[in-house]
């Protein structure tokens, strides 16, 4: 996907108030980023972390809570094996 078309989209979230971009990596767990030879000034807003706010996380869970039948079946499935990568 084009980078410019996923800064529309997490505009659109953000503007909607569902993730918001911050600095404060606390905020977001051991999330690490790295802006080559700047300095925190100067890195640009759609370079940040991008975090879940609570409306986000609230409204993931409204369409999990309808759709996960569709999505997901019986999940967990009933064989214990079934997420294991073997070749």
């Amino acid at each position: 996907m084009e980078p410019w078309v996923v800064g529309e989209i997490v505009g659109s979230l953000e503007r909607a108030n569902l993730v918001c971009r911050t600095s404060d990596t606390q905020d977001v767990g051991a999330f690490d980023y790295e802006v080559a030879e700047q300095s925190d000034e100067d890195v640009l807003a759609t370079e940040l972390p991008v975090t879940v706010t609570e409306p986000g996380l609230q409204t993931v869970d409204r369409w999990l809570s309808r759709t996960r039948r569709v999505h997901f079946g019986s999940w967990p499935p009933e064989r214990p094996d079934v997420d294991d990568a073997v070749g």
